[in-house]
């Protein structure tokens, strides 16, 4: 199986309910599977000849696993061992209406081109079982796929700037936002989860396109909680998942000729064997 969606805050349900919601009927058919990084749940979820792969990066190892406490790997390996090349995810952020990168609003969907980690993470599945001497020293440029950007059509999603990775589950402080604004150029957006998969989706030579939808304005309005977070998301579900299931439309027929860094290198796990 070529694609995946990897699913975050407010997303839950929507891949069960969508007959109600202006979306196609999912077939959903869970599944369990066991990784050097622990056990993992996902589903199979079909629509008419469409089929991929959904994974919720919150619940897909224990009930529920905070930002800070998610181990990638886990889901990402997994999504190498079934044969997925391209990823789309979905990620609650806080929108910076700042610089050349205004009108972000409660809702909007925004594909940001690169990204900074301030999340001290460590992203990578290099470790003690898996070494090779150059195979993991990969370029960093385009994690966030330009050419996965091309396929979403929907003129209404916002795009550019640099998406922030703070390490939550807590927000910024005032000071920190005024921090970020002044020290990271093209500042769009604030989130604390997409890193670590960009960083891995590159090790497995997959195409990775996350799609901010905005839950919040911090510069507009600091009193964001969770419950507001989740209820902006889940206005947003039905849009975001028309643009990606539109864009995996145009992948049905393999993938087109492009020309990103994202398969430059082959998977590291390649130059293991």
């Amino acid at each position: 199986m070529k694609t995946a969606i990897i699913t975050g805050t407010g997303m839950s349900g929507v891949f069960t309910a969508s007959q109600t919601m202006g979306l196609p009927i999912f077939n959903s058919e869970p599944k369990n599977t066991t990784t050097p990084y622990g056990s993992i749940r996902y589903h199979i979820v079909s629509t008419g000849s469409r089929s991929f792969i959904l994974v919720d990066r919150h619940y897909c190892t224990v009930p529920y696993r905070f930002p800070h406490m998610i181990d990638h790997r886990a889901y990402m390996y997994m999504l190498y061992k079934s044969g997925v090349e391209h990823i789309f995810a979905t990620t609650a952020v806080g929108g910076v209406n700042w610089g050349a990168f205004q009108g972000k609003k409660v809702g909007s969907l925004v594909m940001p081109d690169d990204l900074v980690d301030l999340t001290a993470g460590v992203y990578t599945f290099a470790d003690e079982g898996f070494v090779h001497p150059t195979a993991f020293y990969r370029s960093a440029k385009g994690l966030l796929c330009p050419q996965m950007q091309s396929l979403i059509t929907d003129e209404a999603v916002l795009r550019g700037g640099v998406l922030t990775c703070i390490i939550g589950p807590g927000y910024e402080t005032p000071a920190e936002l005024a921090f970020y604004c002044n020290s990271i150029p093209g500042l769009s957006l604030l989130g604390m989860t997409v890193a670590g998969e960009a960083r891995l989706a590159r090790e497995m030579a997959a195409h990775y396109l996350p799609i901010g939808i905005v839950a919040d304005l911090p510069l507009e309005d600091s009193s964001v909680d969770g419950e507001g977070v989740e209820r902006a998301v889940k206005h947003a579900q039905v849009q975001v998942v028309k643009a990606i299931l539109t864009a995996m439309g145009q992948l049905e027929g393999g993938q087109p000729s492009w020309n990103c860094d994202c398969q430059k290198k082959p998977a590291v796990f390649k130059c293991l064997e």
